[in-house]
């Protein structure tokens, strides 16, 4: 055999084995792994697992069959790379020979390795080669072909369908079996390798991939292509490998709803039901009207499942309370609303801080928003109490006198400052003091620009307002004012 024939029959072999990879022999057993997954999971005389027990049984042919044409593929490489390394060796023998025959020398070795070398290219028989005189010419190195293992064949009862001949026009079953074999198998690859994890729920549902997917089938792409082509789509990049795999658990309820097999007991149902529950006791500690809505809990849950943020409290928080408003109750048989929970410990704040402040809750709530919008702002930190509060303060400082705006800066409300004299003004006038607002105009002349009014100087003011003629000490000045007159005119004694 000529070095050129040599070559050609070795390039030959290495493209006949090409075919016979083995990422495709290990996306075969990939298959074979998921397919036994489904036998377990089925129970039995379920159609489904019977389905599934015969193609497990026609891969298994097909494993056997891949496995036995790579095995012979291996092995005409080996040949074809031996005959290629002893033509090369010939040739450079018969080249010494002649060298030698040049000058009269005679070397029995060269002329015995020559012969058994054209006695082995015409027989396949291996025929031991006899060391020959090493010689300064530089050796080409013997390629090693990697060593495949050859498995037993599996005798199958069942009739394996190969593929059909390329030369042959295939048949519309067998091109609709061919490209769902091949879809088959990309997904039990997606599926196993750990970067991706996928399962065709997935693809059914995300279009992206799904467009991925179908290109993969029609277009003879690799298993190496796709997976390049699915770590490049928008959709895979965007999610981690923790939402992808809760899109995973929740496309695979959806099948099971579909077919009437959700029963509660899927890890997808079972993550929504303990979200839920979390949601329902926020949302009444809260004051959220979400805890009277089981429907929105739940869409909150899937929500909050979905985007892997269930243990964020922050989002949680946020999420909820857009549902914070008046909540309908029944009272001894009469309707009433208001708010509950935190949210209405909140609102009593700002009611009292308006009132210890003489305003209105309208006056103190900041840029003309709802009461609801204000207590959701609260609840979730894009409003501050204190803020308010001290807003509130500083509206009612508007007006007046130095002094008392310096403690209302301080955090004093206004209250506070005019206490002393609102329970002065109380018990003279014979009043409740939460009848005496603060912007009464009597308590306002207690404190002015030109200081504090002493209790005595403001006792005695508070007899020129009207209310103190209808109180009892005023009845009684005028009787004894009375009794004094008549005294004086000699009529009692």
């Amino acid at each position: 055999m000529s070095l050129e024939s040599a070559k050609a029959d070795k390039a030959a072999a290495e493209k006949e084995a090409s075919k016979y990879s083995r990422t495709e022999l290990d996306l075969l057993q990939g298959q074979a792994v998921l397919l036994e997954k489904q036998i377990v999971a089925f129970k039995s005389g379920d159609p489904r697992r019977i389905i599934s027990t015969v193609k497990l049984k026609t891969l298994r042919g097909k494993i056997s069959t891949f496995k036995a044409a790579s095995d012979k593929a291996s092995s005409r490489l080996r040949k074809a790379d031996q005959r290629l390394q002893d033509t090369i060796k010939l040739g450079k023998l018969e080249q010494k020979q002649r060298d030698d025959k040049d000058t009269g020398k005679v070397n029995t070795e060269t002329d015995s390795a020559i012969t058994v070398l054209k006695k082995k290219a015409k027989s396949p028989a291996k025929v031991a080669i006899p060391d020959v005189v090493k010689t300064p010419e530089v050796v080409t190195p013997e390629v090693t072909t990697p060593k495949v293992v050859t498995t037993p064949k599996v005798v199958d009862p069942l009739k394996v369908v190969t593929p059909p001949d390329k030369t042959e026009k295939e048949t519309p079953e067998q091109k609709k079996q061919r490209l769902q074999d091949k879809k088959d198998a990309g997904l039990a690859g997606l599926a196993a390798d750990q970067d991706f994890g996928l399962s065709e729920s997935v693809f059914d549902n995300v279009d992206s991939l799904g467009a991925l997917l179908k290109r993969y089938q029609d277009e003879e792409w690799t298993l190496v292509r796709l997976k390049a082509e699915v770590g490049r789509d928008p959709w895979f990049l965007r999610n981690s490998a923790e939402i992808k795999n809760r899109y995973v658990q929740f496309y695979n309820f959806q099948n099971l709803v579909a077919t009437g097999q959700a029963d509660g007991t899927s890890d997808y149902e079972k993550q929504i039901a303990t979200i839920t529950e979390k949601l329902a006791a926020k949302s009444r500690l809260m004051g959220s009207g979400a805890a009277s809505d089981p429907t929105a809990l739940k869409l909150a849950a899937e929500r909050l499942y979905i985007t892997n943020m269930s243990e964020d409290d922050a989002w949680v928080t946020k999420e909820l309370a857009k549902s914070i408003r008046r909540i309908g109750s029944t009272l001894g048989g009469t309707p009433t609303q208001d708010f509950s929970g935190e949210a209405l410990a909140n609102y009593q704040k700002l009611q009292a801080t308006a009132k210890a402040n003489g305003l209105s809750l309208k006056d103190i709530i900041p840029g003309a928003k709802d009461e609801a919008t204000i207590l959701q702002g609260l609840a979730t930190g894009l409003l501050n109490m204190g803020r308010i509060e001290q807003d509130a303060r500083n509206l009612a400082a508007q007006g007046q006198p130095q002094y008392v705006r310096d403690l209302l800066g301080q955090g004093y409300d206004l209250e506070d400052v005019f206490a002393p004299y609102r329970k002065i003004m109380a018990s003279s006038l014979e009043l409740n003091p939460d009848e005496i607002d603060l912007n009464d105009s009597v308590l306002r002349t207690a404190i002015t620009d030109k200081g504090d009014m002493n209790i005595y100087d403001f006792k005695k003011s508070l007899r020129n307002d009207n209310r103190w003629q209808y109180t009892q000490q005023a009845h009684q000045d005028v009787s004894t004012a009375a009794l004094g007159v008549l005294r004086d005119f000699g009529f009692q004694g």
